[in-house]
């Protein structure tokens, strides 16, 4: 009896202590999926913010091209306003010299003033002078009201000139504001990424990733399968360093200047977003393919929309180091496609310069700038 009592002590006390065992545990695993749950949540806030950041700063770009278009056309129509203002002033000065003349002249409109003449050739002369200089002055006043009318265009032109302009200065103080207050939404974010669920949040961004490029991976599969012959590898140029440790691909460019560009660019990895930047210490999506082409010989405007709309575009199976890809359907975001299904972006904020799969969630088309 004394045995059997003791084993059902030994048992009770070996069930409470793994009851005990097992509930920290339970707790803990608990615990790890209520953060991995934040830790996604926040890594999707953080990302949409980024995104609607990245979108502000390509509208602002955007209105910025747009401002100085209408910058010029006002300073053209104020050329011309002058123009103007100076055929009036000359047609006024003119006109009333004549005015003035015929008016001292005007007393001689005797009969007998004609008769003290030499000669009824010389009367006759004098008469078909007055009719020419009297039409001249009828062309001249014609001048002058077509010059005035003209004033009063030019007037109406530089008037709605100015106010498109300053049109444009309030959508981008707008769009300003928009983006000051999303870096702001941003920052707080970042702030509470600390601790195990930046580890997670990481974590979340690498399979994120890993997703992505297989995907981007199976679309440039099936493309090449579509091809007749394979890209050829060469050695890399020299460049940065992306923030996920991959390699930039080795790929040749098909042209100097598209060479010049990608070796650019990938000399930027790892360099940080900034809004609105054009390097050489941060840039943002189209301020980096602008200043890569420029290497290259090619002019841009700081603008993805404006990029994706003035060169020629490229079939999705013909992509070349070099050429701009544009994401998204409003345009606002560009990358330049440096081969092996890769590209090279500057992303949003926070983040950096980085390789990136080219077919990646909302990839549009490729264009060639040269």
């Amino acid at each position: 009896m004394k045995l059997r009592f003791a084993r059902l002590i030994v048992s009770s006390v070996c069930i409470a202590f793994l009851a005990g065992a097992l509930v920290p545990s339970a707790a803990s695993a608990s615990t790890i999926d209520d953060q991995r749950a934040e830790a996604q949540r926040l890594q999707q806030q953080i990302d949409a913010n980024g995104e609607k950041i990245s979108m502000l700063a390509e509208r602002y770009d955007a209105a910025e091209l747009r401002l100085d278009t209408a910058k010029k056309e006002t300073a053209r129509v104020q050329r011309r306003l002058a123009g103007a203002q100076a055929e009036t002033a000359r047609l006024q000065t003119q006109v009333g010299r004549r005015a003035a003349s015929m008016y001292m002249r005007s007393g001689i409109q005797s009969p007998l003033d004609f008769l003290d003449t030499s000669s009824v050739a010389a009367a006759g002369s004098r008469a078909k002078y007055a009719a020419t200089t009297a039409a001249l002055d009828v062309a001249a006043l014609d001048r002058l009201r077509a010059s005035r009318e003209d004033l009063h265009v030019a007037e109406n032109q530089l008037e709605r000139a100015r106010s498109d302009a300053q049109k444009e200065v309030d959508a981008i103080e707008a769009s300003r504001r928009e983006v000051e207050s999303a870096n702001a939404k941003q920052a707080q974010l970042l702030a509470q990424v600390k601790g195990e669920i930046a580890t997670l949040i990481k974590q979340e961004q690498a399979r994120q990733a890993a997703l992505e490029k297989a995907r981007s991976d199976a679309r440039l599969r099936q493309l090449r399968a579509q091809q007749a012959s394979d890209q050829t590898s060469a050695p890399s140029s020299p460049g940065g360093r992306d923030p996920s440790g991959l390699p930039p691909p080795n790929v040749p460019a098909p042209s100097p200047g598209a060479a010049a560009a990608v070796a650019y660019a990938k000399a930027q990895l790892g360099k940080p977003y900034r809004y609105a930047g054009v390097g050489p210490d941060a840039y943002d999506c189209s301020g980096l393919t602008m200043m890569a082409w420029a290497q290259g010989g090619v002019s841009m405007p700081h603008g993805s929309i404006a990029q994706g709309n003035m060169f020629p575009r490229v079939p999705d199976n013909a992509m070349e180091p070099g050429d701009l890809v544009i994401y998204y359907p409003d345009h606002h975001h560009v990358g330049m496609y440096v081969g092996g299904g890769m590209t090279i972006s500057a992303t949003h904020t926070g983040d950096f310069v980085r390789l990136q799969p080219v077919f990646r969630s909302g990839f549009q088309f490729a264009v060639r700038p040269g």
